[in-house]
Formats: structure tokens, C-alpha cells, sequence
């Protein structure tokens, strides 16, 4: 029971009473040293009862009611409260609902609001929690890191924020095709990908040629190394400005503008392209944290939830 073998527990009671239950509970009496003159007691001054929120087991409120005794030393007259091992010196909740509350903001999803709602403290509780016991330890620089921007904390001077902004839109009802299994619009029949793409290729020479250009960006992308990844995007971007297709007059300034980096992106690190695809995953990760909370005006509070919730070496700290 909470952890405790059966003889170190004198007296346990449990109450119910509609959805709350009661834990009433005396531990056997040992010797504990003083904390002044370290010298061995067994003597009971009184009995102090602490009542300790134990989170929601089984969906009911759980509250223990420890009934803690107060040591005596005889050689400095030192009294002093037994240990406690339901509840940390001082505080009225439990080590089971700090770990808990610890576990479920893990997940970027969650909310102090949905994580002090499911354990039955305050939200300002449930803060001072996370801002007590969130541990994170420090990591050193690999040699290769992937970096992003992510909009952190609006209204702050002394945050410097980047923001994404991508392009989106949508489409009318009647301006687009549904592509799913490849349904043939000639006929009732489904039919194979390549033969659709030719047919709605075969009227127009210019998408036909913008297909092709698609398709060798694919292979470059694909098949590319390091070595040759130069020679390939110079002669990709040859294409572009022969066919000059406008569509495509973006996409060629871009890759003349970002020429250099993508030459660097093919190459290879233990056995792997560097890619930014890690930090768009953390930047994803970052923007749910904000948007389930609705935001963060503590900046540090939003940092270290993101480190505790990102990193694997985070830990919960008593």
C-alpha cells in the first residue's frame, strides 16, 4: 500500500463518501535521529494530522489523512515531525500526483488545465508543479544540427521570434479532381496511374513538359550524391530557363538563390542525408504545445515545458 511494506504501516482506514475516499493512516513507530544533535529518539510528543491530496484513483477524489507524530530528543529538547513519505516537507500533495501530473504533460497535447482537472488540484497547483520538478539535462552540440524558427511568445521584447508563414488555399467544389484509385474520366473503368497521366498530359504539350521537369527534380532529389549534386543542378536549372515555362520561373530562382545549401544538404552523415525533417517535426511538436495552451506569456515556462516534453533525457526532479 503507497509503496510501504506491511510493518511499516501501525493503523489504515479507508472512508468513502460519494466520490471522495479517505485514507486514514498511522505508521509504526521507530527511531528516527534528530535533526539537530543527530542522536537517536523514540519518544512521541503528539500527533499532528496532515491531509495530502492523492490525485484521482479509479475516478474518485482520494485524500489521505496522515496521522504524523512529532519526535522528542531528550538532549536538546528538539521536536521534530516524522518522516513523510506520502508528501514532500511543507506541501499538501502527494510525491503519486506530483509524478503524475509530471507524466501527463509529457505529451504536448496536454494542458495544466486538463492535467489538474484529471488529478483534482488548481491549475496554479498544477503550474508550481511542473515548474518545481521539470528536469532537463544539458545535452552537448553533435556535430550536425538542423535549425528552424517557430513564433514563441507575442507581446515580448526580450524574446527574439521568428514566424512561419506558408502559403494555403483552397480550392472551389467544381475546380478540382479527385484523383483516389485513379478513376479513369474517360470512361466508368479505374485504370493505372501512368496511363491517367498520359492522358491528361496528351492535349498539352506544356504540362507535359512541366511534368517532365517534375519528374527529373524527383531523380535529382533521388539519386544525387554529393559529388554530382552540383553538375545536376546546373543542368536542371539549363532546363528550366530553355523551356521557360512560368510556373517554374519560382522555382529557378529559388534553386539559384539557395544554390549552396542544397548542394550541402546531400551530404551524408553517419550513413545519412542531413535533412531538416527532425526540426520541422520539433517545430510541429513546439507549435501544439502553444496552441493547447492558447499560448504562453511566461516565456521561460514555455521554454522549459518544450525542452522537458521534447527531450528524452528529461526527468522529474524531488
Amino acid at each position: 500500500m503507497f509503496n510501504l511494506e506491511p510493518t511499516a504501516i501501525r493503523h489504515a482506514e479507508l472512508i468513502t463518501e460519494g466520490n471522495e475516499t479517505f485514507v486514514l493512516i498511522t505508521l509504526s513507530k521507530r527511531v528516527h535521529a534528530c535533526p539537530v544533535c543527530v542522536k537517536a529518539t523514540s519518544q512521541v510528543h503528539d500527533y499532528r494530522e496532515r491531509v495530502i491530496n492523492h490525485a484521482v484513483l479509479n475516478g474518485v477524489n482520494t485524500t489521505i489523512v496522515f496521522n504524523q507524530r512529532r519526535y522528542y530528543c531528550k538532549d536538546c529538547n528538539k521536536r521534530f515531525p516524522e518522516y513523510n513519505p506520502f508528501a514532500m516537507h511543507g506541501k499538501r500533495i502527494s510525491k503519486y500526483t506530483v509524478m503524475r501530473v509530471m507524466e501527463m504533460l509529457r505529451d504536448p497535447r496536454v494542458t495544466f488545465s486538463y492535467a489538474a482537472k484529471d488529478v483534482g488540484i488548481s491549475v496554479s497547483s498544477a503550474i508550481r508543479i511542473f515548474d518545481d520538478h521539470a528536469a532537463v539535462t544539458p545535452m552537448s552540440l553533435p556535430e550536425a544540427i538542423c535549425i528552424d524558427e517557430v513564433y514563441a511568445v507575442k507581446y515580448t521584447q526580450r524574446t527574439y521570434a521568428w514566424v512561419l508563414n506558408k502559403a494555403s488555399f483552397k480550392l472551389d467544389q467544381e475546380n478540382y479532381m479527385d484523383l483516389h484509385r485513379y478513376y479513369s474520366t474517360l470512361g466508368t473503368r479505374y485504370i493505372r496511374q501512368h496511363i491517367l497521366v498520359s492522358q491528361l498530359i496528351a492535349d498539352d504539350p506544356e504540362l507535359e513538359i512541366a511534368y517532365m521537369l517534375k519528374e527529373d527534380y524527383l531523380t535529382i532529389n533521388q539519386e544525387a550524391t554529393s559529388d554530382n549534386i552540383s553538375r545536376w543542378l546546373d543542368r536542371y536549372n539549363a532546363d528550366l530557363k530553355l523551356f521557360n515555362i512560368k510556373e517554374f520561373r519560382s522555382v529557378r530562382r529559388t534553386l539559384i538563390k539557395w544554390h549552396d545549401e542544397i548542394v550541402n544538404s546531400f551530404d551524408e552523415y553517419d550513413g545519412r542525408r542531413l535533412s531538416n525533417g527532425p526540426a520541422e517535426s520539433a517545430n510541429s511538436r513546439i507549435k501544439l504545445i502553444k496552441t493547447a495552451g492558447n499560448g504562453y506569456r511566461n516565456f521561460e515556462r514555455f521554454k522549459l515545458r518544450i525542452m522537458y516534453s521534447l527531450n528524452n533525457g528529461s526527468s522529474i526532479k524531488f
